[in-house]
């Protein structure tokens, strides 16, 4: 999250123009309030509280970390010049541009200095990531060309995960802007995007609606009444890309209520269960995919009542999914069961 700029102030700006330029851009993004707090609560809520001021406000617990942390979905927000608490530290760390500090009163422990950023990003990343700049590098004290030097020193390590190349997503925004319509620069960073503008109207209720449906967690508070950036986040190398309101469905009725599982789901208006499936199952899941993790998808063991060839592969959905076997580094291990 960036600072205080409006879309016409940073989009020729160097090295965002050459991202704007490869990548997705909403064009007709805005900021939800003024000044900065709002804006942040807004994008890890779903509201602003009625928050109208940068001070302190105890508000109420919940939030998108503590949504991701009993949904078992790893996530660490990296506060750059967090040298002490999150309450207790110098310039150029501003407490305003931390929002998961509010909730309840408590910091989570997944808020971490900036200084992990770099070795975070060489290992194990987390399936959210957040970053605050500090006060110079987010802009709010310093110019466009510092912000964009800064970019160009951070997104590269970002890039260059495999997480970012597997199925990830880096969204850049800023927090307000200083036109009268609060317009705001957003771009979204993905592999081979089939859109590189949207002139839909977005704002941050929309980006987290985004984030909240590709983790799998129900939206929370004004994102479960707006439209999710969903024309930018299709990409051409993703052969499993659906219509929206064709992958909402599955989502939610296949992942978060479990209905083909438990014999709800519904065809044509009548029950469906696995049970009732009689034919051959071939059945994939992936060491590291995030939406279905192999453990889930094993379990058609337990429910069928036909024979079941599994295929445990390498990587994530991209790679183990998407991708055929055989390429470098990659492998898959197999099994069968005959039914009965």
């Amino acid at each position: 999250m960036l600072e205080n700029r409006s879309y016409a102030q940073v989009i020729g700006t160097s090295y965002i123009a050459k991202l704007a330029q490869q990548y997705g851009v909403a064009s007709n993004y805005h900021g939800v309030s003024h000044p900065s707090l709002p804006n942040y609560l807004a994008m890890t809520s779903g509201s602003t509280f009625g928050i109208t001021d940068d001070g302190w406000h105890n508000v109420p617990a919940g939030g998108l970390g503590t949504q991701l942390s009993a949904a078992g979905v790893e996530w660490r927000a990296y506060m750059e010049g967090m040298t002490g608490t999150c309450y207790r530290s110098p310039y150029p760390y501003a407490l305003k541009h931390n929002p998961f500090a509010y909730y309840g009163g408590t910091c989570p422990s997944q808020v971490v200095s900036f200084n992990q950023f770099a070795g975070d990003m060489s290992g194990v990343v987390p399936q959210l990531v957040w970053i605050t700049p500090g006060l110079c590098h987010d802009g709010h004290d310093c110019s466009n060309s510092v912000v964009d030097s800064w970019l160009a020193q951070t997104v590269p390590q970002i890039l260059n995960t495999s997480a970012w190349r597997d199925n990830g997503v880096l969204f850049i925004t800023w927090d307000e802007g200083e036109d009268s319509a609060n317009s705001v620069l957003t771009l979204v960073i993905h592999p081979d995007p089939v859109n590189h503008q949207s002139e839909k109207s977005y704002d941050h209720y929309s980006l987290l609606a985004t984030i909240e449906d590709q983790l799998g967690v129900p939206r929370l508070g004004q994102a479960a009444q707006v439209s999710p950036m969903t024309d930018l986040m299709a990409w051409n190398a993703d052969t499993t890309r659906m219509p929206y309101r064709m992958h909402s469905d599955y989502l939610r009725r296949l992942f978060l209520n479990n209905d083909l599982f438990s014999g709800r789901y519904r065809v044509d208006g009548r029950p469906v269960a696995l049970s009732d499936i009689h034919v051959p199952i071939f059945a994939v899941g992936t060491m590291t995919d995030h939406v279905s993790p192999w453990r889930s998808v094993y379990k058609i063991h337990l429910v069928g009542a036909s024979d079941v060839n599994f295929v445990l592969t390498s990587g994530g959905h991209n790679a183990g999914i998407v991708s055929e076997p055989g390429h470098p580094g990659r492998s898959f291990y197999t099994s069968f069961r005959r039914k009965g």
